[in-house]
């Protein structure tokens, strides 16, 4: 078995890990089946920020724009896009002749309706949040109106966290309920058994940009060799593992480290190590009495050892970091790193008593078929029992956690992963402790000005304070504690040809050895 550790210090990393390309030449068809340990909450690539949708969204949808491997703003349906001097107007120019899966010609009137049902409806209206009026210019040309200046539109447009994906105008104009998963992008959906699997075909009449990269991150030409690929829902660290070996799947998204050795025994399967993967956090439900009592919360920040419960999470396949991105990254700060694994469980017990803790049991909300997230849990239980704090552990599946989630009706605690968000910049980030949707639930004046300065600010200095600022915030307060970040390994058959690892699985420019 070859184990291939790949360790991300760039952008770079966290977007799209190169390996090395296979010089077999590329073989058509069979179908590509790929393991997914998350439930798939939803096709509809505007409702949520799950990594399954992405997985799946990113083949069936494309954006205007999107990113490439290095992080880069890159033109996707856009031929062209263009910003005014004032940052308040952005004109798209179209490609000409892109086809969607039902066979309809794409058109600015599909872009403007597909643009508008992201504001009034998308998980992340922040998205189009200062956008004040879209007009079709032509057939071929949108015209985006801004409130005020939002020099940082293109980076939240074009983030893969959520796909902005642009469909038909009469789908665009259904109801939620009523969605149909038509897109352009290079495959087309073939069927949905929720909880069991997902079938995508080759689009025939894709239109591929001829002049660009064939694979750049989320976007570039994007050739498709296998004729479907199959994402199955196997949340069951075991179930993947035995069905690499086997040959059922051809990729497994998830693979546990206690398991790599068992790999490193086989002839046919690689492990690719991906780190970092995802921030590990922990937030607060100020919604809830504790949650919303401040020496409670500093309580907990204070007295962890963060060091401890990533090791246990993790199997050792972590790195510390207390900010919101990433160390090496651009809008990378020291903001608040004073209140991060200070591991002091006097202090922690001195806050505990002044805060309104009574000896109740809170609940620690996180995700089941996350092996590194319900670990999480396990391990942070222990800690906050030895500071005095007891606690009752609800794992869900992805899906329920999202609901619970929003809900906010029981949980003190939430545990998650920030994949996506702080890996594209820091605009992703704004929306988890800023604006209505906030995960926890209270708003705070300073943290709203900072946010809204990031998105408005016409330097990179003014939007760099602006982040030190809004991370110093919500560190300062206690409302989230980053934990560090947990790596994956990806199990990969050796049949599998020019695989790269990225932020999601993606099923085109690779084939299947015949």
């Amino acid at each position: 078995m070859k184990f291939r550790a790949m360790a991300a210090a760039a952008l770079a990393a966290t977007l799209g890990l190169t390996a090395p390309a296979s010089a077999q030449d590329p073989a058509k068809g069979g179908d590509l089946v790929v393991a997914m340990a998350v439930t798939l909450p939803s096709v509809d690539p505007h409702a949520s920020t799950g990594v399954a949708t992405r997985y799946v969204s990113a083949h069936m949808f494309e954006g205007v724009v999107t990113r490439g491997e290095t992080g880069d703003i890159i033109p996707q349906l856009a031929a062209s896009y263009e910003m005014s001097d004032d940052a308040r107007t952005y004109t798209f120019t179209l490609r000409d002749g892109v086809r969607f899966h039902d066979g309809s010609t794409l058109d600015a009137g599909d872009v403007v309706a597909s643009l508008q049902r992201m504001k009034d409806a998308g998980v992340d209206q922040g998205v189009m949040a200062l956008v004040e009026n879209l007009e079709t210019v032509d057939d071929l040309t949108v015209r985006v109106t801004m409130s005020e200046p939002h020099p940082t539109f293109l980076d939240s447009l074009s983030s893969p966290r959520v796909i902005v994906g642009i469909m038909p105008e009469e789908i665009a104009a259904l109801p939620k309920e009523e969605f149909k998963p038509v897109g352009t992008g290079p495959f087309e959906f073939v069927e949905w058994v929720p909880d069991s699997h997902i079938r995508l075909a080759r689009f025939e009449a894709y239109s591929q940009q001829a002049e660009a990269t064939p694979r750049d991150g989320f976007g570039g030409k994007r050739t498709v060799y296998v004729d479907t690929v199959t994402f199955r829902t196997v949340p069951e660290a075991g179930a993947q593992i035995a069905g690499l070996l086997t040959g059922d799947y051809h990729i497994a998204d998830q693979v546990s480290p206690q398991d790599v050795p068992r790999l490193e025994a086989s002839d046919e399967v690689s492990a690719v190590k991906v780190l970092p993967w995802y921030m590990v956090h922990q937030t607060f439900n100020l919604t809830k009495p504790l949650g919303a009592d401040e020496n409670f919360r500093k309580a907990v920040q204070v007295g962890l050892d963060l060091e401890v419960l990533l090791d246990f999470a993790t199997g050792g396949n972590y790195v510390l970091g207390h900010g919101w991105q990433y160390d090496g990254f651009p809008y990378y700060s020291d903001a608040g790193i004073e209140t991060y694994n200070l591991g002091d469980v006097d202090k922690a017990k001195e806050l505990l008593a002044q805060s309104a803790y009574d000896g109740e049991e809170i609940e620690i909300l996180t995700i089941s078929d996350e092996a590194a997230l319900r670990d999480y849990a396990i391990a942070l239980a222990d800690q906050l029992g030895k500071l005095g704090i007891k606690t009752r552990i609800n794992a869900q599946n992805a899906a329920t956690w999202s609901a619970l989630r929003v809900e906010r009706e029981s949980w003190t605690i939430i545990i998650g992963g920030f994949g996506m968000a702080p890996s594209i910049g820091p605009f992703g980030m704004l929306r988890h402790f800023s604006g209505d949707g906030s995960l926890q639930g209270v708003t705070f004046p300073e943290i709203e000005d900072a946010a809204h300065r990031v998105r408005t600010g016409l330097t990179f200095e003014e939007r760099k304070k602006a982040f030190e600022d809004y991370q110093a915030g919500v560190l300062g307060k206690a409302i989230s504690i980053r934990a560090g970040a947990a790596g994956i390994f990806i199990g990969v058959r050796d049949e599998v040809k020019n695989f790269e690892p990225g932020r999601v699985i993606r099923a085109w420019d690779i084939w299947l050895a015949p």
